[in-house]
């Protein structure tokens, strides 16, 4: 007898959470509620037990299984993701370097006073005097 009321139990709470979708993100965090919809690149899902929606990024979902036992996987091409951030770390190198270039120059231009000559001011250098 008492091998039937834990079965019993059991077979009850297993059929208890299949009410309920399910999204599972990349990070292995479970939410139970209810899917409501897909807007763009997110996913509307109103949590168990919460009056409000939860907008959760497509990027950070891993699969999402209805109730209904449909399951959609997200198949999120990660290397590609990784591509565009080197591309623009790349770029926001490249411009970082090149003001450098720029404006290192223009300060050594405006210090000195923007004159001709070695800019020794009225010391003499090699190569300050008249041409031979």
């Amino acid at each position: 007898m008492r091998r039937y009321i834990v079965l019993l139990l059991i077979t009850g709470t297993v059929w208890a959470q299949t009410g309920f979708d399910k999204i599972f993100l990349i990070d292995g965090t479970e939410y139970l509620g209810e899917y409501l919809l897909t807007k763009g690149e997110t996913v509307h899902f109103k949590q168990r037990e919460e009056s409000t929606f939860k907008k959760i990024p497509v990027t950070l979902i891993k699969s999402i299984e209805l109730r209904n036992g449909i399951i959609t996987e997200f198949d999120i091409n990660l290397s590609e993701r990784e591509n565009n951030l080197k591309k623009r770390h790349s770029r926001q190198n490249i411009t970082c370097f090149a003001i450098i270039l720029i404006l290192i120059p223009l300060i050594f231009i405006v210090k000195s006073g923007g004159g001709g000559g070695s800019g020794g001011g009225g010391k003499v250098f090699l190569g300050d005097g008249p041409p031979i």
